[in-house]
């Protein structure tokens, strides 16, 4: 079940295959792997942080993230948050 899911995690939830079954797959690899599920959900609410209306709540998102991605203890969730928190000032500009 879990062959071929690391190709689902980059994915944007709107450009899952449904011919390829990839939401019943996704579904059923946050179930049966909690580091997967946890990465899944990081890079989800990092999408959203662009998205926000303005500079302050862009702010509270990007901090809120950095430390769940610093709590995670994935490897590479603790290197995007500290390459995240470095270029803050850039990321909240934008």
């Amino acid at each position: 079940m879990l062959e071929g899911i690391r190709w689902l995690l980059p994915k944007n939830p709107e450009n899952l295959d449904s011919e390829e079954k990839e939401k019943d797959r996704l579904k059923e690899a946050h179930r049966l792997n909690q580091l997967f599920s946890c990465s899944y959900y990081l890079k989800e609410d990092l999408r959203q942080i662009g998205l926000q209306k303005n500079e302050a709540k862009a702010d509270r998102a990007l901090t809120d993230w950095i430390k769940r991605a610093q709590t995670s203890g994935i490897k590479m969730s603790l290197k995007s948050a500290k390459t995240l928190a470095a270029f803050r000032s850039g990321i909240l500009a934008y």
